[in-house]
């Protein structure tokens, strides 16, 4: 079985794991605002849960599939070898700030400078790894989070996805690289019931990002996640209350009780796991621990996705809210 969670060869030694982590926070302080950047969290933005009060407002968005794989950033950087010759290299760092090698092709664009695309990890059809970059932080040594996102998605493209289509496959290679499909607001009535339903790859929701938004390292209330209300989860690490009892805790300035539960079933839990669960008849249900994270939810993330399920936004509203702005257009 293929194990999303271990995409390639992780990086053991200290020395060259150490220098990676370097050359990773010298581009981010460098584009930082000052003390804006902590060199010990997932350096990626993370999506705010869609909300009833989201429905109004007048903010553009381009949305996209949620696809249910594993979250990355694609660092690609610029290493010459003892030859002074560029060595290409493409890793893939997870939210444990591990490097994992992977062989991708890497077009002679980004041969100038050190590049950071976000990325989600999927199974196509169940046997085929494929990445998806849904934004650009850095490429060639050019940092793009100022930037807006129709401006990051055309970096990601002309940049890596389009010159190597026009290249063709190397033989090297263990993973291919592509583009997420993105559609108009006005379009996500064909985009749920059309193309969704033949993606390759699981899918479970919608995601939406502003247009004219910075990239934003943490919580960013530029990005929406939606899902259908009984496939909200979140991340929770265990605290053993009892035999039969566990506390549930989020991280707020330090772990913080969030909810508790019993009756886990089969699945073994330990002091310190982090584990996915969902909400099933307002009891807590764990789904499956996460080995890619060694945090879980902040606190005020928990309170964001509890919302949401309570606010209990359907598909139906949101095509109904969008398909009339698409009327509003055409009058």
């Amino acid at each position: 079985m293929i194990n999303l969670e271990e995409p390639g060869k992780e990086i053991l030694e200290s020395t060259i794991k150490e220098n990676l982590k370097k050359r990773v926070w010298s581009l981010f302080e460098e584009n930082s605002s000052e003390n804006s950047f902590n060199r010990q969290k997932f350096p990626g933005s993370h999506p705010v849960s869609f909300a009833r009060e989201h429905l109004v407002g007048n903010t553009k968005y381009l949305v996209c599939e949620k696809s249910d794989g594993v979250r990355y950033l694609l660092f690609i950087p610029n290493i010459p070898n003892s030859r002074g010759v560029n060595d290409v290299q493409s890793f893939l760092i997870d939210r444990k700030y591990r490097f994992w090698r992977i062989y991708i092709q890497v077009p002679s664009l980004l041969l100038k400078g050190d590049s950071i695309f976000d990325v989600e990890l999927v199974l196509d059809h169940e046997t085929n790894k494929r990445i998806l970059i849904f934004d650009t932080l850095f490429s060639a040594g050019i940092c793009f989070m100022r930037n807006n996102y129709f401006e990051r998605l055309q970096s990601a493209w002309y940049s890596l996805v389009y010159p190597v289509r026009e290249a063709g496959k190397a033989s090297k290679v263990s993973v291919e690289v592509y583009l997420k499909d993105f559609f108009e607001t006005t379009q996500i009535d064909y985009l749920w019931h059309h193309i969704m339903p033949k993606i390759p790859h699981k899918c479970d929701g919608l995601i939406f990002t502003a247009v004219d938004a910075e990239y934003i390292l943490g919580s960013n209330p530029g990005i929406l996640k939606w899902k259908p209300c009984e496939l909200n989860t979140l991340d929770f690490h265990i605290k053993v209350a009892s035999d039969n009892s566990y506390e549930l805790c989020t991280l707020g300035r330090n772990l913080e009780k969030f909810s508790s539960m019993s009756n886990i079933g089969c699945i073994e839990l330990n002091d310190g796991d982090i584990v996915e669960c969902n909400l099933v008849n307002n009891k807590w249900n764990v789904l499956k621990k996460r080995s890619d994270k060694s945090t879980p939810n902040s606190t005020e993330v928990a309170q964001n996705v509890l919302k949401s399920i309570n606010d209990n936004v359907s598909i139906d509203e949101i095509i109904s809210v969008f398909q009339v702005v698409k009327r509003q257009k055409i009058s």
